[in-house]
């Protein structure tokens, strides 16, 4: 019997199970092949579907905690059930996920006392500055289009200094937040384990275990630069003045 194996390159994979005219049970997959290859389809009938799921599940059985291997995105330690909250498959200490959270919600306000301040700058509508800001995703871009804001309003120079020192403290939490946020994490029984990775510096490897009380620093440090920009979104005597809304004080309301 002449070989019948076809061998291509492909960048995706999708399935699909086929519904009436007798093909209940059959599933079609398609395989995208690069740009200027053709692309290919098959079909397993409801027979080698039902066999290939047989082979899966029996692999799946032999690996040991299951539930633990497929399902637990960043690896852990288990921890004792009365300490652990349990989220697809992981335990996690909420002392974590609570300091993670508190973060979260301070870099938010931050982001909204730093549109705030944009609109008074401009003389802009709330609407108007948060559609302009966040046209962009990139938070460098909208740092500096605050920074370029601040130097063509007008300010004295007292002012002027005062805002440039308070967008460069919402910038040095910022680039903070973005090590632990976008390193890896491992979590560790009271605070996880972060690699950060940059190619392009001295220290283009760096492993550092972070605590639940870490995390909190931070978000404090989120606080006092929000609060900082808020205090100059309500100190508008020499700063245009844009009553479209009330200025938010930077704490959350509930």
């Amino acid at each position: 019997m002449p070989d019948a194996t076809l061998e291509f390159d492909t960048v995706m994979c999708f399935s699909a199970s086929l519904m009436g005219n007798g093909n209940e049970g059959a599933v079609m997959f398609n395989f995208l092949t690069p740009p200027g290859q053709p692309n290919y389809r098959t079909i397993l009938g409801p027979a080698s579907t039902a066999q290939m799921g047989r082979t899966l599940a029996d692999a799946a059985a032999s690996i040991p905690n299951l539930s633990r291997v497929l399902m637990a995105d960043v690896p852990g330690q288990s921890l004792p059930d009365a300490k652990a909250v349990h989220y697809f498959g992981q335990d996690y200490d909420p002392a974590i996920l609570q300091a993670l959270g508190v973060l979260v919600i301070r870099a938010n306000l931050l982001e909204k006392n730093l549109v705030l301040l944009f609109a008074r700058l401009l003389s802009l509508k709330v609407d108007q500055a948060a559609a302009v800001f966040y046209s962009t995703v990139n938070m460098k871009g909208r740092m500096d289009m605050i920074q370029a804001a601040t130097y063509e309003a007008g300010l004295s120079e007292a002012k002027l200094k005062s805002v440039l020192k308070a967008l460069d403290k919402a910038q040095a939490v910022m680039a903070r937040r973005n090590v632990l946020i976008h390193s890896q994490w491992s979590f560790k029984d009271g605070g996880f384990q972060i690699e950060a990775y940059k190619p392009n510096t001295a220290t283009q490897h760096r492993v550092k275990v972070i605590s639940a009380k870490d995390v909190e620093t931070l978000a404090a440090d989120y606080r006092v630069a929000g609060l900082t920009v808020a205090s100059l979104v309500f100190d508008a005597a020499n700063m245009a003045t844009n009553t479209a809304r009330t200025p938010s004080s930077g704490e959350p309301s509930n």
